[in-house]
């Protein structure tokens, strides 16, 4: 798969310009705020004690489920 990118110049006023630049960096301020906030709680869930346990025991019965050779009987037991 092959990616090109075109560039083109605008052709706009100096106050366009302005615009479109002061609106580009709120919205690059946004984003970067927005990743920052998001990457933490992603940081936080993965420093849970519960949600780490709860990822153990997801591990362990997919394990369970996929060492054993009736899938159908496990699961119907594991959703009961």
């Amino acid at each position: 798969m092959l990616n090109y990118v075109l560039q083109l110049e605008l052709n706009t006023l100096s106050t366009d310009e302005d615009v479109l630049n002061k609106t580009f960096e709120i919205s690059k301020k946004l984003y970067n705020i927005s990743l920052n906030y998001y990457l933490h709680r992603y940081q936080m869930l993965r420093n849970n004690k519960y949600h780490k346990k709860c990822i153990k025991k997801y591990f362990y019965y997919k394990q369970l489920i996929d060492k054993t050779k009736d899938n159908k009987l496990v699961k119907y037991i594991l959703m009961n």
